[in-house]
């Protein structure tokens, strides 16, 4: 059925991913950060992408869940390789004590995969890391400062 289905092949996807940043966008508008200078407010809890109507609340509301304030979260999903290259893993960067910023692509990165290989004066420090992503466990943990 999904290989038959083209009522919605054309059409692009937008929106976020679960774990990436939440920044304001506008008065009363939230969507993706895109950069460490963002107004970032939060992190989504829910993915905010796919077809509206198509098993995607969050989609077809335009409504997206993110949480904001200070706690502990544990995600999955981050950046793992630097900006300007592309090629370069940061990776080992990650560790426990290392501020974690809003990348260019809306996800959390440490310092060296933001473009220039560090945050720019000004940049909204998201969290600080408590436990590292590992190849074993790719979960990292923070406590937020926003």
């Amino acid at each position: 059925q999904l290989v038959n289905n083209t009522t919605t092949a054309g059409i692009t996807k937008l929106g976020c991913l679960a774990g990436s940043v939440a920044a304001v966008k506008g008065e009363g508008v939230v969507g993706a950060g895109t950069g460490p200078l963002d107004a970032v407010v939060g992190l989504f809890v829910n993915d905010l992408a796919g077809n509206a109507y198509e098993s995607s609340s969050a989609a077809a509301s335009e409504k997206g869940v993110f949480v904001m304030g200070m706690g502990e979260y544990e995600v999955n999903i981050y950046e793992t390789q630097d900006f300007a290259t592309g090629n370069i893993s940061v990776m080992p960067n990650y560790t426990a004590g290392k501020p974690l910023y809003c990348s260019q692509n809306g996800l959390l990165t440490v310092a060296e995969g933001l473009n220039g290989l560090q945050a720019p004066g000004g940049s909204t420090i998201i969290g600080i890391i408590t436990k590292a992503p590992s190849v074993a466990d790719p979960f990292m943990r923070f406590i937020t400062r926003i």
